[in-house]
């Protein structure tokens, strides 16, 4: 239909809304049920989602109270909720181009609204049975559900990039991998690929395309992405050869972004538990075993030392507790001593009396 409308046949589009095809795919608001047998796993990704969205402590009929997510989520047997779906949704994002997709989603409010916010219009009902309980009660503390339609556009693959489809998890802007392949794991949108066939101002255009990709939160650093796909690039640089750059840049994101902080739920995941059991990392002896490794942050130490430790460079002073739970080193601690007996010089006392005299004017300068 877009090759014969493009051109702009209004008499065409006039007779196709006659026969009630949309111009924009059709949101619905639509009732949904799950099972989730008391089980976190039993829950599909978007409850889950949902679900995490809470403000734990949880308290159900003023009596039943859940600390987290896990133990809420083994106590809920079924979900029943209204939430906004739109006709075809999973077919449009696996088929469509991006450039097709970036469009709809300059052109229709409604999806931008469900998109840049993260959850449904209005506050749509939300009903839980936990423990015991036969009966569906309302889950009050929601406020806003999680839009399962920007559920759809984070964990779908409807970004192309060198004839392969990404998610959004899996971009960066800006990316620079220092030559090496990382698209395995991370992409940079190929906004030039996608305006080519656009009529207009490129620069403007190209910006309008970023403008939407950072809005649906793509990240502009590694640091910024989920603790998988972190951990995920972590254990794979030291597979790769000459990943030595990339991975200095990717371990100053990481350190640099003074917010990270891992949490209990993220030390769990796979990746991270993997990294800590087996994990490399790059150090003045190449690529060794992170227990094996040590951290100085930003000193100088003799070849001596330098042969004898696998030492990385941290940029700034850090926290010790900090760079341990994020790379598993510890930091290497030097202690000065001195060996055998001091010959004292002649001259000391007086350089010591004359030291003492004028060290005032050096604290003043």
């Amino acid at each position: 239909i877009r090759e014969y409308i493009d051109g702009g046949n209004e008499e065409l589009v006039e007779f196709l809304r006659l026969f009630g095809v949309s111009e924009l795919p059709r949101m619905t608001v639509e009732n949904y049920s799950e099972y989730t047998g008391y089980s976190s796993d039993g829950c599909s990704d978007y409850i889950r989602t949902l679900f995490s969205k809470l403000s734990y402590p949880v308290t159900l009929d003023n009596t039943d109270v859940f600390r987290n997510l896990e133990e809420f989520c083994r106590q809920i047997n079924h979900v029943e909720l209204q939430r906004t779906e739109i006709d075809l949704l999973e077919k449009i994002l696996d088929n469509s181009s991006t450039t097709s997709i970036i469009q709809w989603i300059q052109a229709d409010n409604s999806l931008q609204n469900h998109l840049y916010t993260g959850y449904e219009n209005s506050s749509l009902s939300v009903h839980v049975i936990w423990g015991d309980r036969r009966t569906a009660r309302p889950l009050a503390s929601i406020g806003r559900p999680y839009s399962y339609i920007h559920h759809m556009f984070m964990t779908r693959p409807w970004v192309q990039v060198n004839g392969k489809r990404y998610s959004l998890s899996d971009c960066v802007i800006g990316l620079d991998s220092h030559g090496i392949d990382v698209s395995d794991y991370l992409v940079e949108p190929a906004i030039a690929d996608y305006i080519r066939d656009i009529d207009g101002a490129k620069g403007k255009i190209k910006k309008e395309f970023q403008g939407v990709f950072e809005k649906l939160q793509v990240k502009r650093s590694i640091a910024d992405l989920p603790i998988s796909k972190i951990y995920e690039i972590l254990n794979y640089l030291p597979t790769v050869e000459g990943s030595e750059e990339f991975a200095r840049s990717v371990y100053n994101e990481i350190v640099n972004r003074s917010d990270l902080e891992l949490s209990e739920a993220d030390c769990e995941c796979e990746e991270y538990k993997k990294y800590m059991q087996d994990g490399k990392i790059l150090t003045n002896n190449g690529f060794q075993p992170a227990s094996e490794s040590y951290y100085l942050d930003g000193k100088d130490v003799c070849d001596k030392i330098a042969k004898t430790y696998n030492l990385i460079s941290i940029p700034k002073k850090r926290s010790r507790t900090r760079i341990k739970q994020l790379f598993g080193v510890e930091h290497l601690v030097l202690i000065g001593t001195i060996v055998g007996t001091p010959i004292i010089h002649p001259e000391n006392s007086w350089f010591t009396l004359d030291f003492r005299q004028f060290r005032f004017l050096a604290f003043t300068y």
